[in-house]
């Protein structure tokens, strides 16, 4: 990794990522995104690898990270890795006994820095719509990059997974799409695999407020969740992706209708991923 020689305002030093290393605008060390007083990307001190500006991950003020905010991003991923090592350990597993890893979705690898402390970065695939964050994810980390699709059966995977972690996706999609993730993501999970993945649960009700969806009550969610088990409201500029709650009943009852014996629980874990989320593992039963 180049740097430019430019640190932001915090004194962290800025670097020039391959992808753009390779592009005529910055050949030069003073490059055009240097004049900007941004670079491709920049590293700080205690966190694996570099962050690409676009990280939607970090929190921004003026479209600047706030220091805070790296501290948040950290321990988001630490979370990560201490609940997959969690599952892999009911399984009788460990890190070293994983051939091939799913991270989907990857964004620009707030989890996936991390998965490739533990497995070999060739044995993980980073999946995500964003052909930017993937490719940033395949330059920075190593990882095979894969261009996810909002049509989940529609995912080109060319291989099986013995883990996969799917953190914050079905956090944003409604009960039937999130069925048909369940269906692909089982039908490329190896025999004896691992599937861990996060939801919004009841703790959820309690920050509303959070999740940017304009007239959403409490008592509306609530009554939707007495009923179906699941509540989905779309954010306004999207039918399909907005903010699920679901309740760990209806995670398992849909899990073992779908599925049976095929899938055992391992751990459950409630707002066990950045204090709020819902931390599921289930394992491919051969």
């Amino acid at each position: 990794m180049k740097h430019c020689g430019k640190s932001n305002e915090s004194g962290h030093m800025h670097h020039l990522c391959n992808i753009c290393l390779q592009q005529e605008s910055h050949r030069d060390v003073e490059c055009s995104e240097c004049k900007k007083g941004l670079c491709c990307a920049f590293k700080l001190k205690n966190i694996i690898g570099s962050f690409h500006p676009n990280d939607d991950m970090l929190f921004k003020i003026n479209g600047k990270p706030i220091s805070q905010s790296y501290e948040h991003y950290a321990k988001v991923g630490f979370s990560a890795i201490m609940n997959i090592e969690e599952a892999l350990n009911a399984a009788e597993k460990g890190f070293n006994d994983i051939s091939s890893c799913l991270d989907i979705p990857c964004g620009y690898g707030r989890i996936t820095r991390e998965l490739q402390t533990k497995i070999n970065p060739q044995r993980i695939t980073a999946c995500e719509l964003n052909e930017e964050a993937v490719q940033f994810c395949h330059s920075e980390f190593g990882v095979n990059p894969l261009v996810s699709n909002t049509d989940f059966k529609k995912i080109n995977f060319n291989r099986m997974y013995d883990l996969i972690w799917v953190g914050s996706l079905i956090t944003h999609i409604n009960s039937i799409t999130f069925l048909d993730l369940l269906d692909v993501l089982y039908s490329v999970l190896e025999d004896g695999g691992i599937l861990v993945f996060t939801t919004h649960g009841r703790y959820s009700l309690e920050r509303l407020d959070k999740y940017e969806i304009p007239d959403l009550y409490k008592n509306q969610v609530i009554k939707s969740l007495r009923k179906f088990g699941y509540f989905f409201a779309p954010y306004p500029y999207s039918k399909d992706y907005g903010i699920s709650i679901c309740l760990p009943e209806h995670v398992l009852s849909a899990i073992n209708k779908i599925f049976g014996n095929k899938l055992k629980l391992l751990t459950y874990k409630y707002k066990g991923w950045d204090n709020h989320q819902d931390v599921y593992a289930f394992q491919r039963i051969k």
